[in-house]
């Protein structure tokens, strides 16, 4: 058999023992890895809505969005039809964001900054049950705020006329996570499945 053969049959040996570890929890995660990349979706309101938003990195937000109804994609590793709703502007150093889609978790730091939350749990005060906006712009940016963390590595866009129109985000970060998520290195922090499976194994 050849170095390369020899090699390629290692490697898949490898990838499978890792694979068979926790098995259901461990493809969980890769999914959930893979939704991560991206969110994308089409926006749809009972009433008219408006947005032409930017914000790159949670650093330049530039635009305006107001946007009340349901989102047909895929945000927040959630998919299908979701509660939308978009209150946002930006004027490049300083801005507003509230972005809700689909159902808030606030032990997702995809979705909440964990400071944030933790803070809450410290002072015995109730979790959000719905979602808080936080200030955005490298002038307006508050670091107590519930921005999640990955809005920083993070660029989106949401385009609204009327009745329709749609929503898309691009998390760099998790492209890398996904990537090495298969090796079961977590940079992320967020294979939540493959930790509880851990967890209950000790």
């Amino acid at each position: 058999m050849s170095q390369w053969r020899q090699s390629a049959m290692a490697g898949l040996a490898m990838f499978l023992t890792v694979a068979m570890m926790g098995c259901g929890p461990y493809w969980a995660d890769r999914g959930n890895d893979a939704k991560d990349m991206f969110e994308f979706g089409i926006t749809v309101s009972a009433k008219p809505g408006f947005a032409l938003f930017q914000d790159y990195f949670n650093y330049i937000p530039h635009g305006f969005s107001y946007v009340d109804g349901y989102i047909l994609g895929s945000v927040n590793r959630q998919m299908g039809v979701m509660r939308f709703k978009d209150l946002s502007w930006g004027a490049l150093l300083v801005g507003r964001e509230t972005l809700a889609a689909g159902k808030l978790n606030p032990d997702d730091h995809h979705q909440l900054s964990t400071t944030y939350v933790s803070k809450l749990k410290a002072a015995g005060e109730p979790m959000p049950t719905d979602w808080p906006g936080w200030d955005t712009g490298l002038l307006g940016m508050k670091p107590d705020e519930p921005a999640p963390w990955t809005s920083f590595i993070s660029c989106r866009r949401n385009a609204h006329l009327g009745f329709l129109g749609f929503h898309a985000c691009l998390h760099p970060g998790d492209f890398l996570d996904f990537a090495l998520g298969w090796t079961t290195l977590d940079i992320m922090g967020d294979d939540y499945n493959t930790q509880a499976a851990a967890k209950a194994a000790k």
